[in-house]
């Protein structure tokens, strides 16, 4: 399927011009050091909109937001696994929280996956049906990624999955998509930092770390980033992940994140485990001195409290 055509079936056509106006690539100010990041265009008192609520935002998971005490306002949070646990399935379901609960509007970047994937694996989260199973009776070539599509333009998620952005550029698009939307803004999602690195070097971890903090607490909402443990947890005879167990591109956002969020299921190492079903979701704070675990289900497509 065209990719006008995703965009359009997302964000609507007058959201579509503002994506294609800013897919012309204007020069963003991205400083060096890390500093004030956003623009006075880029801001949301100067597009109109009324300052964010400091309020923490919530999970959609009781446990969880009693360990956190929320999303809070401004933070940089990092939610990270090895492959196959669900990261980017947890942090899809706090952007269909927000953005359905809290009627507050969402941004996520998906490069890696793209928006036809994502808006599929936002559908399962909100029916509870596997994405694999949209395809089963398909009629035509893209019929299930159109129905998921048309699904999640009914709430203000904006999914962007063109490759290469900058920070600057998650800034100015978001701003306009919820000045377009009217609606305030709840919280940005980057599905794989890495996305944002690729190919500029270990120096630009932390500069895109400092530029990262900088977009939350100048939008004053949390910005949601997925990271991947590395293969350490393999050799140990406890698998479960350590703050430690990060390699660059990732380890500068974890040494700056607010919080960290591991995740871990036994299962996926012990086919015969008694905690079968069940995942372990681990905070670490590096701003507060608060950390601990709860246990969740995964089941029906996404995590509920046990």
């Amino acid at each position: 399927m065209d990719r006008r055509y995703f965009l359009r079936s997302v964000l609507g056509l007058s959201a579509l011009r503002i994506a294609e106006s800013a897919s012309s690539r204007v020069p963003v100010a991205e400083p060096a050091d890390g500093g004030t990041l956003l623009a006075e265009a880029a801001s949301p008192t100067a597009q109109g909109q009324a300052p964010q609520d400091s309020i923490a935002l919530s999970s959609g998971l009781r446990d969880l937001d009693r360990l956190t005490n929320g999303l809070a306002p401004g933070s940089l949070i990092v939610v990270a696994s090895r492959p196959s646990m669900g990261k980017s399935l947890l942090v899809f379901q706090i952007a269909d929280q927000i953005a359905r609960a809290e009627r507050r509007a969402v941004a996520i970047v998906c490069a890696q996956d793209g928006v036809a994937t994502v808006a599929e694996r936002l559908v399962s989260v909100r029916t509870g049906v596997w994405p694999r199973h949209f395809h089963i009776q398909r009629d035509g070539g893209e019929m299930a990624s159109s129905v998921a599509l048309a699904q999640v333009a009914t709430v203000p998620i904006l999914l962007d999955d063109t490759p290469g952005l900058t920070v600057g550029e998650i800034a100015n698009r978001t701003t306009r998509f919820v000045s377009e939307r009217s609606v305030p803004l709840g919280a940005i999602i980057v599905d794989g930092i890495d996305v944002l690195v690729s190919g500029r070097g270990r120096s630009a971890s932390d500069c895109v770390t400092a530029q990262l903090r900088s977009l939350a607490r100048g939008l004053g909402v949390p910005v949601i980033i997925t990271a991947q443990v590395n293969r350490a947890v393999e050799q140990r005879q406890d698998h479960r992940p350590r703050v430690t167990d990060f390699n660059d591109p990732y380890a500068a956002f974890v040494r700056a994140a607010d919080m960290v969020i591991t995740i871990y299921r036994d299962e996926i190492y012990h086919i015969d485990s008694p905690d079968a079903g069940l995942a372990e979701l681990t905070l670490f704070s590096n701003h507060i001195r608060k950390q601990g675990m709860v246990k969740v289900r995964l089941r029906e497509g996404r995590f509920r409290d046990s």
